[in-house]
């Protein structure tokens, strides 16, 4: 069975954190009041007159990242923590003075959503309290999986609203002719009734729509710290642009990158080093979560197989029995934390890659052939072959599959995020 003992490390959101605030050389707390805020810098942003400029235009995904990042308080807060928190660590003695102020031009030369894309423990800088770093990290990676969920929900929303208007003119339409029909005496009373229900039915979800429209308006402005009633716009959804193919998610690099199981596995060692063990491979369970099962006195066990190592002290009595009861929970706590992690993982994959399969048949084959669909009803409504209605109730099954698409594409997108944020080492909460 092997033996997980490689190391987590504890490092900071990719180019986030390695553009953390620029300390010229001192040992003061006060000599991180002359760093550039490098927060603005890695976002590209400076000034409220940029953020104005990047609103006049159509409001793309990134764009608004960068907004979020820019703006975002706790964000902020937190850079401002780490920088005075390094300063004072200098000032100890704790951390050696560079020889110049420490530059972040290479975390910003990287795609704001490369954050992403980089293994955490490949972004390590110089050593800070591993508490801070995980808040920063936990927070920095959730912040964008929320904008870019955001977004997303705003782009559907805006489309689904005119998809609510495209199906409440076609209710008109239709009772436009039923109500002709009707006066000439060429059309029952309750089929005209029947129209007349389906266009409040439509106005109904037009209210729906819209009102749908202004919370998701309102949600991303929230995060992205704009005016809600400015004449800033999202880009328009397009579920077409999905990748025909999807990357393959290295799973030992997810659970590598868990800011759950580095911050778990840090008590661990804590616990042992607080009892005299300096080594946690010592102590480490060892844990292989392929699906198994065995039988053990007469009882069939299946899951992961997970074996305690028993820690070895200098010591007996009471003291020894707190320490190894000490161990113990945190090596529970440490195995728990594991297992979640891998099974929540492999459930956003599972969930990404089946709503990519969903958006691509909605793509590929139901609204192709509902525009089929609408094209020869017409061929055939010119032709005399069909009837108004007819032609009309074919229009709306066509609005119908795009409704489904855009949902299908706004599932798939969630799942995505959410995936990207584990590859990050946040496991967030699906949402659709």
């Amino acid at each position: 069975m092997r033996l997980i003992s490689s190391s987590i490390s504890l490092a900071t959101a990719a180019a986030l954190l390695s553009a953390c605030a620029t300390l010229p050389q001192g040992t003061s707390r006060d000599s991180t009041n002359t760093g550039l805020d490098v927060r603005t810098r890695y976002v590209g942003l400076t000034s409220d007159a940029e953020v104005a400029e990047i609103l006049a235009s159509p409001l793309g995904e990134e764009a608004a990242v960068r907004l979020a990042l820019f703006n975002d308080h706790t964000l902020r807060a937190r850079y401002d923590q780490l920088a005075i928190t390094e300063a004072d660590l200098r000032a100890t003695g704790l951390l050696p003075v560079s020889d110049g102020a420490r530059t972040p031009e290479a975390g910003i030369a990287l795609p704001v959503l490369d954050i992403f894309l980089i293994p955490l423990r490949n972004k390590q800088g110089i050593t800070i309290p591993e508490r801070i770093e995980i808040e920063v990290t936990d927070h920095a990676v959730a912040l964008i999986a929320d904008v870019r969920r955001a977004w997303t929900r705003l782009a559907v929303a805006k489309q689904a609203h005119n998809l609510a208007k495209m199906s409440e003119n076609i209710a008109r339409a239709a009772e436009k002719v039923a109500v002709e029909l009707a006066d000439k005496g060429n059309l029952p009373a309750d089929e005209l009734v029947a129209r007349k229900i389906a266009v409040a039915n439509a106005e109904h979800a037009v209210i729906m729509a819209e009102s749908e429209r202004r919370e998701a308006r309102e949600d991303l402005a929230g995060l992205l710290g704009v005016d809600l009633m400015g004449d800033w716009f999202v880009h328009n959804a397009d579920p077409a642009t999905i990748p025909a193919d999807l990357n393959a998610v290295d799973m030992q690099a997810v659970m590598d990158n868990s800011l759950a199981l580095a911050s778990s596995k840090a008590e661990v060692a804590r616990v042992g080093a607080s009892h005299g063990i300096t080594d946690i491979s010592s102590i480490l369970p060892d844990i292989d979560l392929a699906v198994s099962a065995e039988r053990d006195d007469h009882q069939w066990e299946v899951g992961p197989s997970i074996e305690m190592p028993v820690p070895v002290f200098n010591f007996d009595g009471p003291k020894r029995e707190k320490a190894e009861a000490d161990v113990r929970a945190a090596q529970y706590e440490y195995a728990h934390s594991l297992v979640v992690t891998a099974n929540r993982a492999a459930l956003l994959v599972r969930e990404r890659d089946a709503a990519h399969k969903l958006v691509k048949l909605l793509n590929e084959q139901v609204t192709v052939a509902a525009d089929q669909a609408v094209a020869a009803s017409l061929r055939q409504y010119n032709a005399m072959q069909t009837g108004v209605f007819g032609l009309l109730a074919i229009r709306e099954n066509a609005v119908e599959a795009r409704r489904h698409q855009l949902q299908g594409w706004q599932r798939y997108r969630n799942a995505e995020v959410a995936v990207d944020a584990a590859r990050a080492g946040v496991i967030l909460p699906l949402k659709n």
